[in-house]
């Protein structure tokens, strides 16, 4: 049996955690925030680094998607007209650092973006990502 799909977001962000949650209900994804350790580990195991950006984990088909691409990605899933899916790839730098400077992050988000292959060291971290997220662990924040 393939893990679900987690979505690795700014959970300390109101705006991102609405959306978030949004999304939850109509895929069916897990959340986990982007701080949780075992969402550390699995961006380290993926990137050699933990670039803080949005992560749409997709186990089933060996992919994660970054930044702009989760985003797109996202709302495609969730049955946005084209257009939103293509206001949202091409203006998620923008639009990050909106909801950034309105929820008073300090931190900017990472330019890191694209569909990426899941290495064989991301792949080992999935199940403690899945157990992680939880159908309600970010959201309990």
């Amino acid at each position: 049996m393939t893990a679900p799909d987690v979505l690795i977001f700014d959970a300390e962000c109101p705006y991102c955690t609405v959306a978030a949650s949004t999304l939850r209900t109509i895929d069916d994804l897990l959340l986990i925030g982007w701080d949780e350790p075992a969402a550390q580990r699995f961006l380290h195991a993926q990137f050699d680094a933990v670039p803080f950006a949005m992560a749409l984990v997709e186990p089933g088909a060996e992919t994660v998607h970054m930044g702009r691409s989760a985003a797109a990605r996202l709302a495609r899933r969730a049955g946005s007209p084209a257009l939103v899916g293509t206001l949202v790839r091409t203006q998620y730098d923008r639009i990050a650092d909106v909801v950034g400077r309105l929820s008073g992050r300090e931190r900017a988000v990472d330019t890191v973006s694209g569909q990426h292959e899941l290495t064989d060291a991301a792949a080992g971290a999935i199940a403690e990502l899945v157990a992680g997220a939880g159908p309600d662990a970010a959201l309990a924040q």
